[in-house]
């Protein structure tokens, strides 16, 4: 077994997305985690001032997992569309909240 047979698999740039099914329970958690990020203003169409950078935000949370949460934005001075990560002690917040509710 070589070196490279341990290291993590990268997305190629033609690989294929394969949809990953996930319990009701499971979406029902994501989708309040969601809604409660939106409440605090990771939602469509709003401007945000995140990580030294103005991000005009173009989508909603995007919950891939309990601890990774992103939302599509614009970079306001360069104009480039990225991909930005919700800090995790705002997802550990919204959790919090949301359990205590």
């Amino acid at each position: 077994m070589s070196p490279s047979d341990n290291a993590p698999l990268l997305p190629q740039e033609n690989d294929e997305l394969i949809p990953v099914k996930t319990s009701a329970p499971t979406k029902d958690k994501h989708q309040r985690l969601t809604d409660r990020l939106k409440r605090l203003g990771f939602a469509n169409a709003k401007r945000m001032k995140l990580y030294g950078q103005e991000f005009e935000l173009l989508s909603d949370p995007i919950v891939v997992e309990e601890n990774a949460v992103f939302f599509e934005a614009i970079e306001s001075r360069s104009r480039q569309p990225r991909r930005v990560r919700i800090p995790l002690n705002i997802v550990h917040m919204a959790s919090r909240e949301r359990q205590a509710a």
